[in-house]
C-alpha cells in the first residue's frame, strides 16, 4: 500500500513544489500567511521527493515480510470467465477421511530438474487454469524458504545434522501443503493447489537407507503421501535434450547465481527426482515433460496434462 500511495506522491511532490515557488515568485503581493502556506506545501513537496527516493533506492533489499502486491490476485479466476470443466468440479467433496464433505480441491506437484521450467510453466498453468474459472494457489518452495531464513543445508557429511533438517523441511512442507488446501477448500470454488516441489523430492537428496528412517520417524509411509497428490509434473532439465538452453551460474550472461549444477550434474539430480516419485509414476500420477518440443509446446503439455488429470477426476 505504501508503495502505491508514492505513485500519487511524486506527482502530487512535483506539483506542490511548483506551486510553492510561484507562489514565492509573486511574494511582494501576497501576505504573509500565504506566503508561509506556500512554503509549507513546497518543502512537503520535497519531502515527499526524498521518499520516494529512497524508496526506489531500498527496493532492491526486500525483507522476509514484505508484500509483493502484485502477486496478490495472482491466481484468482478470471471476472466473468469459466468453462464447463470448472461447473462439473462444482459440488465435489472429499468422500472419506478426516476431510470427508470438505469441498475438493485438485493437488499438484511442480518438480523436476534445474532450468527445467519450473517457474515459466507454473505462470503458464495459472493463467490458463483462471481463464477456465479456477482458483489456482501456489506453494513456495519450502528449502528455498528455510534458507532464506537462515537454516543451512548441512550436506550429507553428518547424518544426524541433515536428518534434523530434512524432519523440519519435511513437516514445514506438511504443513505449508495443509494450510493452501485449507483456504482453498474455504473458498468453494473450483480450486487448484499447486506445491512447488512435493515431500519426496526431499528423497532425492538422501541416501535410501536415510529416507526410509525419515518416513519411521515422522510415521509416514510412502502410500499417505502417495494420496496427497493427484499429479506431479516433473520439468525435464533442459540439459537433457535442450543443452543449450540450460543456464548455471558460471553461463555467460546468467541471471541465476543460484544454480551451481553442471549439466552432467543436472541431469543426475533429474533422473534421482524422477526415481523419487516411482510409486506415482507406477499409478500414472507423473507427467514426464521432456524437451523433445520447443519451450512454447513444453509449458503447453504441462498445462494440457493438469487439465487432463481434473476431467479425469471428474468422470471417475
Amino acid at each position: 500500500m505504501f508503495c502505491r500511495t508514492l505513485r500519487f506522491a511524486l506527482p502530487a511532490a512535483a506539483a506542490g513544489s511548483a506551486f510553492g515557488l510561484s507562489i514565492n515568485n509573486q511574494a511582494q503581493c501576497i501576505d504573509e500567511t500565504t506566503k508561509q502556506a506556500a512554503y509549507a506545501v513546497m518543502f512537503a513537496g520535497a519531502g515527499f521527493a526524498a521518499g520516494y527516493v529512497l524508496q526506489r533506492n531500498t527496493s532492491d533489499r526486500k525483507g522476509l515480510y514484505d508484500l509483493e502486491l502484485d502477486l496478490l490476485d495472482r491466481g484468482r479466476s478470471v471476472k466473468g470467465k469459466t468453462s464447463d470443466l470448472a461447473q462439473k468440479t462444482v459440488g465435489m467433496f472429499v468422500e472419506s477421511g478426516q476431510h470427508a464433505g470438505v469441498p475438493y480441491v485438485y493437488r499438484v506437484v511442480l518438480t523436476g530438474g534445474p532450468c527445467g521450467g519450473k517457474s515459466s510453466s507454473l505462470k503458464h498453468l495459472t493463467k490458463e487454469l483462471t481463464h477456465l474459472g479456477f482458483e489456482v494457489f501456489a506453494v513456495p518452495e519450502v528449502p528455498t524458504l528455510m534458507m532464506n531464513g537462515g537454516c543451512q543445508y548441512p550436506g550429507n557429511a553428518d547424518d544426524h545434522k541433515l536428518m534434523e533438517f530434512e524432519s523440519a523441511l519435511l513437516r514445514m512442507q506438511i504443513q505449508a501443503e495443509r494450510t493452501f488446501l485449507q483456504v482453498a477448500a474455504s473458498t468453494k470454488q473450483p480450486s487448484v493447489v499447486v506445491m512447488d516441489r512435493g515431500i519426496n523430492d526431499i528423497a532425492a537428496y538422501m541416501a535410501p537407507e536415510l529416507w526410509k528412517q525419515l518416513l519411521e520417524k515422522e510415521n509416514l509411509t510412502e502410500e499417505y503421501i502417495d494420496s496427497r497428490y493427484d499429479l506431479v509434473l516433473h520439468m525435464v532439465t533442459a540439459a537433457n535434450g535442450a543443452e543449450k538452453f540450460y543456464v548455471n551460474a558460471s553461463s555467460k550472461n546468467s541471471n541465476n547465481d543460484t544454480r551451481q549444477e553442471s549439466p552432467q550434474q543436472a541431469r543426475e539430480l533429474d533422473d534421482m527426482i524422477v526415481n523419487a516419485y516411482s510409486l506415482q509414476r507406477e499409478k500414472g500420477k507423473l507427467a514426464y515433460v521432456d524437451n523433445s518440443t520447443d519451450f512454447k509446446d513444453k509449458l503447453q503439455r504441462a498445462t494440457q496434462a493438469v487439465i487432463k488429470m481434473i476431467e479425469g477426476k471428474v468422470q471417475s
